[in-house]
This record gives C-alpha cells, structure tokens and sequence, in this order.
C-alpha cells in the first residue's frame, strides 16, 4: 500500500510538472506602431497546432 502512494505522488509530481511546462509568461511589451501589449501568459512554441491554447479544432 506504502509503494501505491509514493507511486501515486511521484506520477501526480510528473503530471503536474509537464502540465505546468506547457505554458510560458510574456512580458509586457510595446509595440511598433506604439500599442502596449499586457503581460500574459501563452503556450510554449512547439510547432504543433493543437495543442495551443488559442486553438478550436477542426
């Protein structure tokens, strides 16, 4: 029972690390034609379309 949960708090630790490492915060910032963007936090650029935040499948 004693390896059930530490099994179980190691995977919970692993999911919610990887869950966590999806997203990245983005600094305030302004730009060019003088527009201020706020901070806000975005997924992390991998290349892969679905599995943005922004994304509303097919």
């Amino acid at each position: 029972m004693k390896k059930l949960i530490i099994l179980s708090l190691f995977l919970n630790f692993i999911f919610m690390t990887n869950t966590m490492a999806q997203y990245v915060n983005v600094r305030g910032y302004t730009k060019s034609n003088g527009t201020y963007v706020a901070p806000h936090t975005r997924t992390a650029p991998d290349g892969i379309q679905w599995n943005n935040k922004s994304y509303r499948g097919f």
